[in-house]
């Protein structure tokens, strides 16, 4: 009976290790998951409070169930975050000014990837063919759109100087404001 007994402590401990191994469960028998964090060039996401960082990389952490995970996003310098997706949802426009992204209590095991693009430089007000200057080659610019539309390569929103949602003279009379006042305010 003591052999049997032995046995089947031996049995119920060696069962109790495996879970506990596996990284199911924590010292207290909650139960924990694994958020796994990867990231492409231009940044990284730190996993808040565990240390593991995805740069360029997979991160991995364990988290007990019903916690708060707290994604800190850092672009490099010169780029900005480009995609977010948790467990294949996009939630890019939840993350917040600071760069934080947060999973309320989480649940189950999850997946973030995301992706980092350089900053595109922003266009000079009036700069419609965008070769980095306002001048009269703008003006024809504006005026090849009133006569071709879209046919004539350059976008509507370039054209339309001056804001009021139509290309016309009045945006050739605001790039020559800009000309000649530096501004055009």
């Amino acid at each position: 009976m003591k052999k049997i007994l032995l046995s089947m402590c031996v049995m119920l401990a060696a069962v109790a290790g495996q879970a506990f191994a596996s990284g199911d469960n924590d010292v207290a028998g909650n139960k924990r998951f694994t958020v796994s964090v990867s990231t492409g060039e231009g940044g990284q996401i730190e996993i808040e409070g565990t240390g593991a960082v995805s740069q360029n990389s997979v991160a991995t952490a364990t988290i007990n169930t019903g916690e708060d995970v707290v994604l800190v996003i850092t672009p490099d310098e010169g780029y900005e975050l480009a995609t977010l997706l948790v467990d294949g949802a996009d939630v890019l426009a939840d993350v917040t000014e600071e760069g934080t992204y947060t999973i309320a209590a989480i649940s189950k095991n999850m997946s973030v990837s995301a992706t980092f693009q350089e900053k595109s430089e922003p266009v000079k007000k009036g700069d419609v063919n965008r070769n980095g200057e306002v001048n009269t080659a703008d003006v024809v610019a504006v005026y090849t759109f009133i006569e071709k539309g879209d046919a004539s390569g350059f976008t509507r929103e370039d054209c339309n100087v001056n804001g009021d949602e139509a290309v016309n003279t009045a945006d050739v009379v605001k790039i020559y404001d800009i000309i000649i006042n530096g501004s055009g305010e």
